[in-house]
């Protein structure tokens, strides 16, 4: 099983230290980074790792800051933020930015074992969700322009009858275009092309 490999960043070497043996102990993988700019040199040379975890007092580029270049460059990894100097404001403007989690120093480490499981767990099925929005979308264009409209239509729950009255074409000829749909999408009810449509509008949505 793929070891979580887990990027640490913390100007503090005893910190940076305590934490990576702590996690590796959990059968967790660890790049350790003194600064932020270290951590993204790295990151651009070796790839991307499951998750993140940063201080937001560091010099030059602050935790705070790295979040900021994250989100403008849509990288995908959760980002843990940990700090000694902690508010409320600052936890809750940290997550509402992005941040899945905010942990103050002395830091737990079964807290932060446990929020890196649940990032990590969360960006799986993340990822799972747009790989399946991907097939389906996939599956989808291969119809033809005829089926798509009897996909939205019998999606909207028409009958064949009332699909062949609205397209003018025969209620024969409505049900060879749905079999025809759901062979090629793969949807093994009506039910699962309701599903479709409705995923396929939320992706759009996202993405606009």
């Amino acid at each position: 099983m793929k070891k979580v490999v887990v990027d640490l960043i913390d100007d503090d070497a005893g910190i940076l230290d305590s934490l990576s043996l702590y996690l590796q102990a959990k059968k967790f993988a660890t790049r350790t980074h003194r600064l932020a700019e270290d951590f993204i040199r790295v990151r651009e040379r070796d790839g991307p790792a499951d998750c993140i975890v940063s201080d937001v007092r560091m010099p030059r580029l602050s935790g705070l800051e790295l979040q900021t270049l994250l989100n403008k460059t849509r990288w995908k990894e959760p980002l843990i933020l940990i700090t000694g100097f902690a508010t409320i404001d600052a936890a809750v403007s940290a997550v509402k930015a992005g941040a899945f989690d905010f942990i103050e120093k002395p830091i737990s480490e079964r807290r932060l074992v446990a929020s890196i499981k649940a990032a990590v767990a969360q960006t799986q099925r993340y990822e799972a969700e747009q790989q399946e929005l991907l097939d389906i979308e996939a599956r989808v264009a291969s119809l033809t322009p005829r089926e798509q409209e009897v996909l939205r239509l019998a999606a909207r729950g028409l009958t064949s009858r009332e699909i062949a009255s609205e397209l003018g074409i025969s209620p024969r000829t409505v049900e060879v275009h749905r079999a025809a749909v759901m062979h090629k999408t793969e949807a093994g009810s009506i039910a699962d092309l309701v599903r479709f449509v409705l995923q396929i509008g939320e992706g759009s949505k996202k993405r606009h």
